[in-house]
């Protein structure tokens, strides 16, 4: 049987003098408190409790077990509280990978995160490649395009189109798809808005 459990079990049945009083505030059955306790005890090799018909009372070494489980039952409450609370409050270092564009985009958040969780910091690292987050030693990557990774937890944050824009005086006679430019100078930016495709506007 769970270990933690019977601990808490015993912990109970000192505590409320019995065995149904104990069965009643873990919301157990009687009969799977008692096993409980007999478990520790087999496992054990001791008797932690002695028991009568209107009593049940505390061996010499179930005494120091009982002051021992009080202990580690603690330790296992407090342990989880910092598990929870490290949840509700972030804190410590955030190592996020982001695609070249990204960095305008995200600044606005990443300061507002960082206002809300002193105790927390970002690192970012910009790269033209989607990396391997475990191997890369990353906690997120924010990337343009999907993820092949189908043991990754993925969020769909929002959807862009790119818009190809040249200067006005380029405008007359210009090419209306994107093969049509050749090498002809022109700047290529990208505009996170709704929507998806190339927009080429003379």
């Amino acid at each position: 049987m769970d270990r933690v459990s019977s601990m808490q079990s015993f912990v109970k049945v000192v505590e409320n003098g019995g065995f149904a009083a104990a069965a009643r505030q873990l919301n157990l059955s009687p009969s799977l408190v008692t096993t409980h306790i007999k478990s520790l005890e087999d496992r054990l090799g001791v008797r932690l409790l002695d028991r009568n018909t209107r009593k049940v009372s505390l061996t010499e070494v179930g005494q120091a077990y009982y002051e021992r489980c009080l202990q580690i039952l603690a330790e296992i409450d407090e342990a989880d509280q910092i598990a929870e609370s490290s949840q509700m409050k972030p804190k410590g270092v955030l190592r996020l990978n982001v695609a070249q564009a990204m960095p305008p985009v995200i600044t606005p958040a990443l300061v507002e995160f960082v206002t809300r969780y002193p105790d927390a910091s970002v690192r970012v690292t910009v790269t033209s490649r989607m990396v391997d987050l475990i191997e890369d030693g990353f906690d997120l990557a924010i990337r343009l395009t999907q993820a092949h990774d189908t043991s990754l937890i993925v969020r769909h944050l929002g959807s862009y189109r790119m818009a190809v824009c040249g200067a006005p005086s380029y405008a007359p006679g210009a090419p209306r798809t994107s093969g049509g430019f050749g090498h002809s100078q022109l700047y290529a930016v990208l505009r996170f808005i709704v929507g998806k495709g190339l927009a080429l506007r003379g």
